[in-house]
């Protein structure tokens, strides 16, 4: 695994994961996320994914507290739309569950609200990184 990026406040790093039959970005995350490191971060990796072709996304939000609501706002109209164009509809995102029960019902209203705008992804979850692999 190679770290390509990483925000300054160190809530995310984005990684290149290339394994024999395997490749894809694994984005770590931590803390409580906002807006600016929505902003900061997902266009970095939706590079990342138009130049080395990978349609394969794995989210580490185990030790995630709380993404704003305006990130989750940003997300699903400006980064997401654009992901699924990136990557032709064909993405895999493999999520590690965070520890936060209250994240965990965020994700699920990002996965419904998303199918509501026509962006369905096929999203499954994991415990850990060799699981989150497995699923790929």
């Amino acid at each position: 695994m190679e770290k390509i990026f990483q925000l300054n406040n160190k809530k995310a790093s984005l990684f290149i994961v290339q394994k024999p039959q395997l490749l894809a970005v694994y984005a770590e995350m931590s803390g409580d996320l906002t807006l600016d490191d929505f902003k900061q971060f997902f266009p970095f990796m939706l590079k990342t994914l138009e130049e080395k072709k990978i349609c394969n996304i794995i989210y580490d939000l185990k030790n995630t507290n709380n993404i704003d609501i305006t990130a989750r706002a940003w997300y699903l109209t400006n980064y997401l739309p654009k992901m699924k164009a990136a990557t032709g509809g064909k993405n895999k995102v493999i999520i590690i569950n965070p520890k936060s029960i209250f994240l965990k019902s965020v994700l699920n209203v990002v996965q419904r609200s998303a199918e509501l705008i026509h962006l369905k992804s096929t999203i499954m979850y994991a415990d850990n990184l060799e699981n989150a692999f497995n699923l790929l």
